[in-house]
């Protein structure tokens, strides 16, 4: 038996999830290598999906 990975946050996830999001913008942030590029590029892009009253809070 192989071990599960955890489960990819993809943009729409990311947008469903505000916290979620907030919490991997401010990671990315401070550590984007740990995070990795392709992450980053989605939290950044998901990020553009929501509303400005949101984007702005986080």
């Amino acid at each position: 038996m192989c071990d599960q990975a955890q489960p990819i946050d993809t943009v729409e996830s990311l947008m469903n999830n505000p916290e979620r999001l907030k919490e991997l913008r401010q990671q990315c942030k401070l550590d984007r290598a740990e995070l990795g590029d392709e992450l980053c590029n989605r939290v950044g892009e998901a990020s553009l999906g929501l509303p400005p009253s949101i984007r702005r809070s986080t």
